[in-house]
């Protein structure tokens, strides 16, 4: 299950239902850079991609449309005290969106025509203002939490069953993340 449903597209613009956040959600132009998000009625999200200068490409916009939607969360959005998402959160895991496809495992995946296993596999808020990004591979998974102030974490989770160990790391650089998510997603 997605995390948005592609329903349509809008001229030449993908657009998506974001059952979460309510709405259409549209994408411009893939070759632009800027993405544009709008969550019904008059709410527009304008966001450019400023990290590297390019555009987060498709496998990417459900988890850009769903990060951008984090910021329309209020404080006890989980009704158990959870404070507001901050946008440093936000901004810096659309930084790591934007790196992991600069990558050369993005570069082999993309060849073979895999590039949906970029994909993060879960996009969700953390009650304490930051987000969790999650991807798994065939031989492993690893979660990516990334703090209000925008501080990397990880849970790197390799094999199955008795088998299966762990590895966790906290105020980790985005060299570190990218290591492991070379080992969860590589060839």
């Amino acid at each position: 299950m997605g995390l948005a449903t592609d329903v349509s597209t809008i001229g030449s613009t993908p657009a998506y239902k974001s059952e979460e956040f309510g709405g259409i959600a549209t994408l411009e132009d893939s070759t632009k850079t800027s993405l544009e998000c709008r969550y019904g009625g008059d709410v527009s999200i304008k966001r450019e991609n400023t990290t590297t200068g390019q555009d987060l490409r498709p496998c990417f916009w459900e988890a850009f449309v769903r990060l951008n939607g984090f910021r329309r969360l209020l404080p006890n959005w989980d009704s158990y005290d959870a404070v507001k998402i901050s946008s440093k959160a936000i901004d810096v895991a659309i930084s790591l969106l934007s790196q992991v496809q600069e990558e050369d495992f993005y570069f082999s995946l993309e060849k073979k025509g895999r590039d949906d296993m970029l994909k993060p596999i879960a996009v969700v808020p953390l009650g304490d203002g930051g987000v969790q990004l999650e991807w798994g591979g065939s031989a492993a998974e690893i979660e990516v939490e990334i703090s209000p102030i925008g501080e990397f974490a990880f849970l790197l989770l390799r094999g199955r069953g008795a088998k299966r160990t762990y590895e966790e790391g906290h105020r980790r650089s985005i060299s570190d993340i990218m290591v492991r998510l070379a080992h969860v997603l590589g060839p």
